[in-house]
């Protein structure tokens, strides 16, 4: 069970505007994941350039924040999201079932 401590231990040492705009950041990267995810299902579709771009344009947001904040894991994961994202873009082809799930991962 996750009682919040260790977010609460990160934040104790941020001042309480550093701590808004924290939550901010988590409610927003939230939002994004959830509206990136109907692109993800396009990925599948031949003409999928579009919904690639933008999950990737997302992704590079998301991790952009993230080392504003210091959340180095965050960073590290959108990172690889990206260079799994620019597989994609270049080969310009309808991606599996398998390789979409991936994007999730």
């Amino acid at each position: 069970m996750n009682d919040g401590s260790a977010t609460s231990s990160y934040a104790d040492g941020m001042d309480i505007d550093t701590k808004e705009y924290l939550k901010n950041f988590v409610s927003e990267a939230l939002d994004t994941l959830d509206e990136t995810e109907p692109l993800v299902e396009q990925f599948s579709e031949s003409d999928n350039a579009d919904a690639v771009n933008a999950v990737f344009r997302a992704f590079h947001t998301l991790k952009g924040l993230a080392g504003f904040f210091g959340l180095a894991t965050i960073q590290e994961t959108t990172h690889v999201a990206e260079t799994l994202l620019d597989v994609f873009r270049e080969a310009d082809e309808p991606r599996t079932e398998d390789e979409k799930t991936l994007v999730y991962n």
